[in-house]
């Protein structure tokens, strides 16, 4: 490091060229020899150079002659003089001899121009050595260009160099006929005392002498026509300096944008001749950023005088037409058209030029987003990083860092349009003081602001905390109570989604600036979109102020005077307020502290109210407008999709374009990630609560039979229900422009693009699988699904699933459930495999350990093959939970998207299931629990040869350490099976309907592909496009029902294992039993039998599912 930094004077030195001179006027080099550039550079200024000539501006050398230099003086006196002395006597006269205002206006149209074009005319003096110091840099650029890049220049010089002309012509030709042409044509006044006054373009007023005497007058109207040619050269000569500096780094970065692209497509990457061209980029650069900054010193303050300008001029020369046009003063009216035209294409001429430079910036970026940089050498291209970075900084000329100088300023309406889309809630934020403030506010709006959210806090606090200790303090009624809190929940509330709004008011301010650049530079399609999303949200947020304030402020006012006053039998009169309240220091009901409340309640309810349809306001704007921004991704990528121009560079071209949109998309979102949801959440808990309530209030009002509080009520329920439904809805359709996005990806023709280009697609479509969606704190989708029936659907298709498995802690449970229920949940596990042991272990040591017939073995091995089996079932089960969790999961998503018909298909299945289920239970539990209760009471007890009682057991038990047959040992043994038996059977229907659950899904699913296919054949004359989504649609639902497929073969194969291996045992054990009942007539072996057949009909079961399901 120490011995590098000796490099850096070197460096600086070798910027300077060592070259040789003819006497110091001109180099000598091939360019002076071959080459036409000075020709090509002074053609390319001769329009305006002129005009700089003639009023003085144009730059003289660093060496100039004394003559020179006298000459300049002399010219920039005379511009001065003759621009002076038309403006301050026209201005003395429109203010001091002139009393009509229509008049005075009409006197001071032309003055605006002479003043604002004498502002130019100055700062361009005040920057002759920055403008000296580009135009040698222009000069330098145009010697030492290649013939591409000198065509470059010559093209945009070209563009530059009409626009003047034409500037020129109109500015000519419609002001030097107004300082002409006005006069003549006016002739002479006389005045009613006989006094002849002769027009002048300008009329002045002159303290020291009579303009109207001769030659005053003759002297005063050749000094008016020369100062407006001179206020028009000057107009001309700046416009011609801004066109020339702006298309002049225009093609600077057109050059930079052909270097970019010989890099990246430039065979030889050798370690040398990358460093090469990317250092002559990094050069090229900087030049770039260089001229642009000293631009930044010249240009946008003239360009703030010359918009001031022009507005100001085409609104005052519309005022005049519209003066002598009354008059029928058909001369005047044509040449003010002539100005007004020459205005506008004035304006138009600058903010078309700016424009181009923002395209050329916005190439430039595109182009440094796709340069192919893993090509090169690592230690190579890291050297591309800054300067990718700078280009996504955009180049562009401001007015004063006013407002940018581009077509979108001069053509577009996108600001009114803007501002029409948040008209609604835009006042109600800035009546709340909740809308951000520019950076660089002024004192006053600062503290006006505070003022506002101060007064705002105030009036909602003064309804809430007093009603609350009524409520609390004084009313003993636990209805009264409930109905007193109602409204203090939706204060609270708001008063919550108030305080989130107010503390991210620097990232709200953010989002707001970033949907305004968003419009402003979108195409007319584009914002095409954009309109018909914002007037939808405007009329959803119309909806909620009228529904919110009917209903609300109806409650403040219109209860509180139909109620009236109140005697109580101690003769007190109560006055009714709509919040009543307990104000400890001094006693509402005295006057005027009554009337003070009542305002103040109503004015606390309009905060309220107002800031409920702000935040509203402001969740749906933000909400639509991603669905504009996804919608727009989707028509980029069709664009994509179906282009017909496949080079490299036209498909990098728009890729580049599509991920950057995604990008800004994936920032926007985030950005609304920490506003929206949490203001969610309130307002759902504050819609639930509320309409309990209100339905509550209703109730109670019913029963006293008062119609005007049931309507007021009934009002309030719809504006909570309606609230909700809207929240919910503007969710629905973000979701659902995220799914139309995913779709799109799946279905892009990415085969048809160069395989090195359509790789950047592949973290596009993965992104694109995961949808935008909005939550409530991350607790709940704010979605349709959430406001309509599908959990309900959900409950309804595994209410008995979950009354089996639940009970014996083998329904999977959220992964966001409490410490306690895990808990709970462990302690059914333990319970159920502890009773599980109970009826299999011991019988099988009473198998092995007591009996030695087989027979006799054979004919309580039923029962226990089939405990066993169950045991091992719920073991897998349990060790099956996620897979459970996610194919549940899946059923719940599938219901929360289908639409009506797939509905009543999931519908007609879940019949179905719960139709096994019922079967399943009555078959298992009938023969079941008649085995483990009745049977053994109707045996009585056996006395044995040896005089020993033994009482039968539903399972036969050896318990090597108790005697199974004292008490209470008997009767807690009996107990603990009748349980077992109970979880055992719980077991078997709770997988038979777990199974059926999901195979029947599966079939739902199904059938509802061969829907879509179906839909797909029998349309006829479909777009291409349509026929490709359907397609993509159908194989995308196939590969849905494989992955669940596959979850369930998971779930279901080693319990389909042990089934089939358990029920051909008991199918063998039933046909010993049938033998031994026909041979020996033996009565005991027909329960075991009808137990084992339970078993069996459940196979039987699973058996005629997968039936429908390869059906």
């Amino acid at each position: 490091m120490n011995k590098a930094r000796y490099l850096v004077l070197v460096i600086i030195i070798s910027n300077y060229r060592i070259k040789i001179t003819a006497a110091k006027v001109v180099e000598v080099s091939l360019a002076t020899f071959t080459d036409n550039a000075e020709d090509d550079l002074r053609d390319s200024m001769s329009a305006f150079y002129s005009m700089l000539k003639i009023t003085g501006a144009c730059p003289n050398p660093n060496k100039s002659s004394l003559s020179s230099v006298i000459l300049k003086t002399c010219i920039i006196f005379i511009s001065y003089f003759v621009q002076l002395v038309t403006l301050v006597p026209s201005v003395l006269y429109a203010f001091a001899k002139e009393d009509n205002g229509r008049r005075r206006i009409k006197l001071l149209t032309p003055q605006i121009n002479n003043l604002c074009q004498l502002i130019k005319y100055t700062i361009l003096f005040r920057r002759m050595n920055e403008f000296r110091e580009m135009m040698e840099e222009i000069r330098n650029c145009w010697l030492n260009a290649t013939d591409e890049n000198r065509r470059i220049f010559r093209t945009n010089a070209m563009i530059g160099r009409k626009a003047v002309i034409g500037v020129g012509v109109t500015m000519f030709s419609g002001g030097l006929s107004y300082r002409i042409l006005i006069p003549i044509l006016k002739g002479k006044l006389v005045l009613p005392n006989n006094t002849t006054i002769r027009i002048l373009a300008c009329p002045g007023y002159f303290v020291f002498f009579d303009e109207q005497i001769t030659p005053n007058y003759e002297i005063i109207y050749v000094l008016q026509i020369f100062g407006g040619f001179f206020t028009y050269s000057v107009q001309c000569a700046t416009m011609g300096v801004y066109a020339m500096l702006c298309l002049h780094t225009c093609s600077l970065m057109r050059t930079l944008t052909n270097k970019m692209k010989e890099l990246s497509d430039q065979p030889d990457i050798s370690d040398s001749a990358v460093q090469e061209k990317i250092a002559d980029i990094v050069e090229h650069r900087t030049m770039i950023k260089r001229f642009s900054t000293n631009i930044d010193r010249i240009i946008p303050s003239m360009c703030f005088f010359e918009m001031i300008d022009d507005t100001l001029i085409v609104c005052s020369l519309g005022y005049c037409i519209i003066m002598e046009w009354e008059d029928s003063n058909v001369m005047s009216i044509a040449m003010y058209f002539m100005i007004q035209i020459s205005f506008t294409l004035s304006n138009f001429a600058m903010c078309y030029i700016g424009q181009l430079l923002i395209d050329e910036s916005d190439t430039v970026r595109r182009t440094c987003a796709t340069v192919n940089w893993y090509r090169f050498p690592m230690n190579k291209a890291r050297y591309l990083v800054l300067m990718i970075i700078i280009s996504n900084n955009r180049i562009k000329i401001t007015a004063a860092k006013v407002v940018e100088v581009s077509l979108a300023t001069f053509t577009d309406n996108a600001e009114d349009e803007l501002r029409d889309s948040m008209s609604v809630f835009y006042s109600m934020l800035k009546i709340t003081g909740a809308w951000s403030n520019p950076n660089k506010s002024s004192l006053s709006s600062v503290l006006l602001k505070t003022c506002i959210i101060f007064i705002s806090y105030f009036l909602q606090l003064a309804t809430l905390v007093p009603s609350i200790l009524y409520a609390f303090t004084k009313e003993n009624n636990g209805r009264r109570r409930i109905k007193l809190l109602m409204p203090h929940v939706n204060n609270l509330c708001q008063l919550i989604k108030y305080t989130i709004l107010i503390r991210r008011m620097k990232e709200f301010g953010e989002t707001i600036e970033e949907i305004r650049n968003s419009w402003l530079n979108a195409t007319e399609e584009n914002r095409e979109i954009f309109r018909t999303y914002a007037n939808f949200g405007r009329k959803v947020v119309i909806g909620l102020v009228v529904t919110m304030f009917s209903g609300g402020l109806s409650n403040r006012t219109i209860i509180p005077l139909v109620k009236g006053r109140i005697v109580l039998p101690n003769n007190t009169t109560i006055r009714l307020l709509s919040c009543p309240s307990y104000f400890v220091f001094f006693d509402e009901q005295v006057t005027p502290n009554y009337e003070i409340i009542y305002i103040l309640q109503i004015f606390g309810g309009f905060f309220t109210y107002t800031t409920l349809c702000a935040t509203m306001g402001a969740c749906t704007m933000f909400c639509l407008h991603i669905c504009s921004l996804l919608r727009i991704l989707t028509n980029k990528m069709v664009e994509l999709s179906d282009q017909l121009d496949l080079s490299e560079n036209a498909v990098q071209e728009k890729i580049a374009d599509i991920v950057e949109h995604r990008t800004m998309i994936k920032r926007f979102s985030t950005n609304i990630d920490r506003i929206i949801p949490s203001m969610c959440f309130f307002e759902m808990i504050n819609d639930t609560l509320v309409a309990c309530v209100v339905g509550y209030c209703i109730i109670m009002e019913w029963e006293n039979n008062n119609v005007t509080a049931i309507v007021v009520y009934l009002l309030l329920e719809t504006c909570c229900v309606f609230v909700n439904f809207t929240m919910c809805y503007i969710g629905q359709l973000l979701i659902n422009e995220s799914e139309t996005v995913r779709q799109t990806c799946t279905t892009l023709n990415w085969y048809r693009f160069p395989m090195n280009k359509a790789r950047y697609l592949v973290l596009v479509i993965i992104i694109s699988n995961y949808r935008i969606k909005i939550t409530a704190a991350k607790v709940v989708d704010v979605s349709l699904a959430t406001f309509t029936d599908a959990e309900e659907d959900l409950k309804y298709a595994t209410r008995y699933v979950e009354l089996f498995l639940g009970p014996i802690g083998a329904w999977p449970v959220s992964p966001s459930s409490s410490f306690l229920s895990r808990i709970l949940l462990r302690i059914r596990n333990v319970l159920s495999y502890f009773l599980l042991l109970l009826i299999m272990v011991p019988p099988l040591m009473h198998m092995f350990l007591k009996r030695n017939s087989v027979k006799v073995i054979l004919r309580i091995m039923g029962p226990t093959i089939n405990c066993i089996m169950q045991f091992c079932k719920y073991t897998i089960l349990l060790r099956q939970m996620s897979r459970i969790q996610k194919g549940v999961n899946a059923i719940k998503e599938d219901l929360a998207s289908a639409t009506v018909e797939n509905r009543l298909i999931f519908r007609s299945k879940v019949k179905i299931l719960r139709r096994i289920v019922v079967v399943t239970a009555i078959t298992m539990y009938g023969g079941g629990l008649c085995h483990r209760t009745v049977v053994p009471l109707l045996k009585g007890t056996i006395v044995t040869p040896d005089n020993v009682t033994i009482r039968p057991l539903p399972s036969p038990t050896h318990l090597i350490i108790l005697d199974e047959q004292k008490s209470p040992i008997y009767e807690i043994l009996f107990v603990l099976q009748v349980f077992a038996g109970f979880v055992a059977y719980a077991i078997v229907c709770g997988i038979s309907g777990m199974s059926a659950l999901l195979v029947l899904h599966t079939c739902s699913m199904l059938r509802i592909l061969a829907n879509k296919m179906n839909r797909l054949v029998n349309k006829k004359d479909v777009p291409e496009m349509m026929v490709q989504r359907r397609i993509a649609d159908i194989v995308e639902y196939q590969m849905k029902i494989m992955r669940f497929l596959k979850n369930i073969e998971t779930i279901t194969e080693n319990i389909y294992l042990i089934e089939m291996v358990g029920c051909s045992c008991l199918l063998c054990l039933i046909g010993y039993y049938i033998i031994m009942f026909v041979t020996l007539a033996n009565f005991s072996s027909t329960k075991y039998a009808v137990v084992s057949l339970g078993a069996l009909f459940d196979n039987f079961l699973n058996v005629i599912v997968m039936v429908l399901l390869t059906e």
